[in-house]
């Protein structure tokens, strides 16, 4: 199988930096760090809640290419010594370990993995939604539990007191992602054709409902273009796989979805293949989309 990639939407002007994805988990800390600061200060505390201002704004200054480390954590001994530097480690659950209680950490500096002990207790990883938010790793839905809200803290899964009013599971259908600070979860819902996107962040009881999207997106994935404020889509137009074009594209502007071309694909012996089972993910330069896997007109799998 052979791997391909392609960059779906360009930016202009915004110049690459490492260590992003440090810099994106620093800033979505900072952002929680304000909002319980915030939670601190009595009402009409307008001192209280400057202070919580300022400190946040150094907070973001320092992250990992912002203003104060702009080309990440080599920029400067102060820049290498802040705590994102060194989350070098990447956590890999697998449901088929679940009751092994074991878990892959993953040294990115060497590509050394090693396995760990890791307690899961009895939530749900399956087709579940993980996502950053406020500077700490939540776990939405999933295929047994298609409600709950798990927090990854240290090594062992923790239920949380909240629970999604709208049901998530992710695969065929549910597709999640990053967006200012929240949780898009989306297409989970065959009885809204799969156009249904809903909203959810921590401290958040009900979930609030976004625009329905143009197409349908069953079997879709979707990721966050942030240096744009935009979240991107692609996969599917049609409720009927058999006979679907999973090809489509939206960007999500902060109001409404908008129409992209359509993801250009290859042919291979006259087939026409389709995206799916992809994945995608994007820096300031574009979103790229990940797939090994496509399909003919008949829904029928091939590879390229």
């Amino acid at each position: 199988m052979k791997l391909s990639a392609f960059a779906l939407v360009i930016s202009t002007g915004a110049e690459r930096c490492i260590d992003r994805n440090l810099g994106n988990r620093c800033q979505s800390a900072c952002h929680g760090a304000l909002i319980n600061c915030k939670a601190g200060c009595t009402d009409g505390d307008t001192s209280c809640a400057t202070r919580c201002e300022a400190t946040a704004l150094d907070c973001s200054y320092n992250c990992p290419c912002s203003t104060g480390c702009p080309t990440g954590c080599s920029t400067n001994a102060a820049c290498a010594a802040n705590e994102f530097c060194g989350y070098t480690d990447l956590l890999i659950l697998n449901y088929r370990q679940h009751f092994q209680d074991e878990a892959v950490v993953i040294d990115t500096t060497t590509d050394v993995g090693r396995a760990v002990n890791f307690e899961y207790g009895w939530n749900d990883i399956e087709n579940s939604c993980t996502i950053v938010l406020r500077g700490e790793m939540y776990m939405l839905g999933g295929s047994q539990r298609a409600n709950s809200v798990t927090k990854i803290n240290g090594c062992e899964l923790e239920s949380s007191e909240y629970h999604l009013n709208t049901p998530f599971v992710g695969g065929t259908s549910g597709s999640c992602a990053f967006y200012k600070e929240t949780a898009a979860l989306c297409f989970k819902e065959e009885s809204k054709n799969y156009q249904a996107c809903y909203q959810w962040e921590p401290g958040q009881r009900q979930t609030k409902r976004f625009p329905d999207t143009i197409y349908s997106h069953d079997w879709a994935e979707m990721t966050d273009y942030r240096y744009k404020d935009q979240m991107v889509v692609t996969g599917g137009c049609t409720t009927d796989w058999v006979y679907g074009c999973h090809n489509k594209a939206e960007i999500y502007d902060g109001e409404k979805w908008i129409e992209a071309p359509d993801v250009p694909v290859p042919h291979i012996d006259g087939r026409h293949l389709e995206v799916k089972g992809h994945k995608m993910t994007s820096d300031e330069e574009a979103v790229y989309i990940l797939t090994g896997r496509g399909a003919d007109f008949h829904g029928i799998p091939g590879m390229f």
